[in-house]
């Protein structure tokens, strides 16, 4: 019975060991060197190798890189990746990240695709980014409901004060017009009173 229970623990050990993804781990700001882990066949002449990083669920590969090994031309997905990515350009396949972030953490995968009739063959591996303070992005979508309040809040006291400021000139505007109306009233009656009057009015007195 013991020897069945040690020998359940070595193949558990064994298992666990053959399944598990290696990791790489780096500083922040430092450059990240990530080694293809896909087995090869010698007998095969691979056509393309890529790299993707494996997000959400762990089922959503984003294709990040793809190079073309018969031409050596290389694809960047998207195109603002290229510079901060770069594949080696011996039969190793590794990727180097530059100027790596906390962004930049996560497990990674290799594909080395075969010609038509092969099989294509795949390996990860996880990086590691520490020692990164928290960027200003991550503290905006952090707080991103708060800051849009905040610029609601802002922008609609800045149309009341201007409205108010506004209906303030405009009823003080309508005020001084309707005094000077009254005032060429006042004026016209008396004139039609006293045609032939020749006293000044004082606005005051009306």
């Amino acid at each position: 019975m013991i020897c069945v229970y040690l020998c359940l623990a070595v193949w558990c050990f064994i298992r666990g060991t053959a399944v598990a993804i290696p990791e790489v781990e780096v500083t922040c700001t430092e450059e990240a060197q990530l080694p293809c882990e896909a087995p090869r066949d010698p007998q095969v002449t691979y056509e393309a190798v890529s790299w993707h990083k494996i997000v959400g669920n762990g089922e959503e590969l984003a294709e990040m890189i793809r190079k073309n090994l018969e031409n050596g031309v290389e694809y960047y997905y998207p195109k603002e990746l290229n510079g901060s990515l770069q594949l080696s350009s011996d039969t190793s396949y590794s990727l180097k990240i530059t100027n790596t972030t906390s962004h930049n953490s996560g497990t990674y995968g290799c594909i080395l695709w075969a010609p038509a009739g092969k099989h294509n063959q795949s390996g990860s591996i996880i990086l590691k980014v520490t020692g990164c303070s928290e960027r200003l992005d991550e503290k905006f979508k952090k707080y991103r409901a708060e800051l849009l309040l905040l610029s609601c809040l802002g922008i609609f006291y800045l149309l009341l004060i201007f409205f108010t400021c506004v209906s303030n000139v405009f009823y003080m505007f309508a005020f001084a017009v309707s005094k000077y109306l009254v005032y060429q009233w006042k004026l016209v009656s008396i004139s039609s009173l006293w045609p032939n009057s020749e006293f000044l009015v004082c606005p005051n007195l009306l």
